[in-house]
Formats: structure tokens, sequence, C-alpha cells
């Protein structure tokens, strides 16, 4: 898993998921990884989910990301 943070920008016509509480979204998904984000006060907080077989991580990915927001004291 990566987790990495930029500057918010919008993110339009992709999956919504739940981060936690948060509205997050899937900003893009393969077949062998997901890439979740969540803007929180300005900031994306991107964490990407990679595996080496055809599991859904997305879920996980959302629950990894909202566990890393809790740690950010966000």
């Amino acid at each position: 898993m990566w987790l990495s943070l930029t500057k918010a920008a919008p993110v339009e016509g992709k999956r919504a998921v739940d981060v936690g509480g948060r509205k997050g979204v899937v900003v893009e998904e393969m077949e062998y990884a997901c890439d979740v984000r969540v803007d929180i006060d300005g900031v994306a907080i991107d964490l990407r989910a990679v595996a080496s077989d055809k599991t859904e991580w997305c879920p996980e990915a959302a629950t990894a990301l909202a566990a890393a927001v809790g740690e950010l004291g966000w």
C-alpha cells in the first residue's frame, strides 16, 4: 500500500466510497489495484492498495485510508 498527500482537486465521475464516515472516491481501479482518495481541509489523501491476485481491493483500501486519516488526527 502507498499513501500520498497532495493539494485537493475535484475528482468528477468517480465511484463514491465511505472512508471512515467521510466521502471518498475511487480514483483508479485496476485488475490488481485500487486507489482511494479523501479530501480533508484542502489536502487530498490517496491510498493505493496493490495485490498479486484479482481480489476486490477498494473496500480494504477505504478501510486502511480511514485508519491512516485517524492516525494523522484528521
